[in-house]
């Protein structure tokens, strides 16, 4: 069964939409299909297309012969106040193929159709990172325009190699840095590396720990836990690097079952006001 819908834009983008279903089946009758546009008389026009299907969204089981990765920003990031975020890999990760650094494969390329880049920034990304509870309270500039606001991210956005090779289209301005797009000034010395450590005694109870190399002393390093990982800490910054054992007993010693939804964070200590 087949059947199509059209659609045109505010801006005066005509979309045609195919739909083909097949009855009693989970996945798509293998076929090679042709789509033929016949335009009516008058000056060339653009044509794109895109193509997915329902079943395999994640694996690609269905495309084209000769696809090209451009364009494929998609809504609601086409719309002209959104502020479009490409994708880049924050580390090496087994689970991905995508060096530490790099774009991803399925981070949407420029330009737009009515002309733009089509990305702004780009930012590490995560299907499965927890939503961030925020109001007016934590917003560093409560008063900013959306355009101020878009202005900065894109002004304060890092280059590096892999910013300069993909170009404005695909990598946009550059790399999310919030705190130069604030104007923060920079801190010296190397970032420390943080790890949740899990100490088993063969039991089935474990106590975690945030592990720490630094090139400063680790006593002005502060960490603060998320347990049940929702996006919202549960205790505050806390001077030890061990979850507290003030907090109840689920919060420092988290079954084996457990553990894999608690996070921890750490920052250095704030200097002492004068």
């Amino acid at each position: 069964m087949a059947y199509a819908i059209e659609y045109l834009s505010p801006r005066g983008t005509y979309e045609l939409d195919f739909l083909v279903q097949t009855r009693g089946r989970s996945k798509p009758l293998p076929a090679n299909w042709e789509l033929e546009l016949e335009a009516d008389p008058g000056p060339p026009i653009a044509a794109h297309g895109y193509i997915r299907d329902d079943t395999g969204i994640w694996t690609g089981s269905i495309g084209f012969t000769n696809a090209s990765p451009e364009t494929a920003v998609s809504g609601t990031a086409t719309a002209d106040s959104a502020i479009k975020v490409g994708a880049f890999a924050s580390g090496d990760s087994a689970t991905s193929p995508t060096p530490g650094g790099a774009i991803h494969g399925y981070s949407s390329r420029g330009p737009l159709l009515l002309g733009g880049d089509g990305v702004d920034v780009i930012a590490p990304t995560s299907s499965v990172a927890p939503a961030m509870p925020f109001d007016e309270k934590t917003q560093a500039l409560p008063d900013a325009s959306a355009d101020d606001l878009v202005a900065r991210l894109r002004a304060g956005a890092r280059k590096d190699d892999v910013v300069v090779r993909a170009g404005p289209t695909v990598a946009g301005q550059g790399k999310l840095d919030v705190g130069r797009s604030l104007g923060v000034p920079p801190l010296t010395g190397e970032a420390p590396m943080v790890r949740l450590v899990v100490e088993n005694d063969a039991t089935r109870e474990v106590t975690v720990r945030v592990d720490v190399t630094d090139d400063e002393p680790l006593d002005v390093l502060r960490a603060r836990w998320d347990l049940d990982y929702d996006g919202e800490p549960d205790t505050g910054w806390e001077p030890s690097l061990r979850a507290p054992s003030s907090a109840p007993r689920s919060a420092h010693t988290l079954s084996a079952s457990m553990f894999s939804t608690a996070r921890a964070t750490s920052r250095e200590r704030p200097p002492a006001s004068s």
